[in-house]
């Protein structure tokens, strides 16, 4: 007679929520990771866009149109950042409240570990009693 642990479809279960959990965050993570690269390539392409912008201002070789243009496209550039940025603060608090359900999950998972590896003991105990 060996031990069997009578929770132990319950157990199963919180390891898979605690995965499908894990999964989650890493794609909340992942997504997060590749605005924050997007945000820094427009953010360069800004700043860049600002710096020829005002060097040419300074020499006075732009015409009106053209400055129009460059402050037309820079405008976009800032909306599109700002909305990047919104969508970055978004997908970071959603971050925090996956993580916190991950951890919640691995708790009862680690509860029903330690009820299992007790309930071991106490069964070898009594197997021992028995044998001595």
């Amino acid at each position: 007679m060996s031990f069997q642990f009578r929770l132990a479809s319950v157990a199963q279960v919180r390891k898979s929520v605690r995965d499908e959990k894990r999964i989650s965050l890493k794609e909340i993570l992942t997504r997060e990771a590749d605005l924050s690269t997007e945000m820094a390539s427009l953010q360069l392409r800004w700043e860049t866009l600002r710096d020829q912008k005002e060097a040419l201002f300074q020499k006075n070789i732009l015409p009106i149109q053209s400055l129009q243009q460059l402050h037309q496209c820079e405008q976009k550039l800032l909306e599109k950042i700002n909305q990047i940025q919104k969508q970055l603060e978004e997908i970071h608090q959603f971050a925090e409240e996956k993580r916190k359900a991950l951890v919640a999950a691995d708790q009862n998972v680690k509860t029903l570990e330690k009820l299992e590896e007790k309930q071991r003991a106490c069964y070898l105990q009594k197997i021992r009693r028995k044998a001595g």
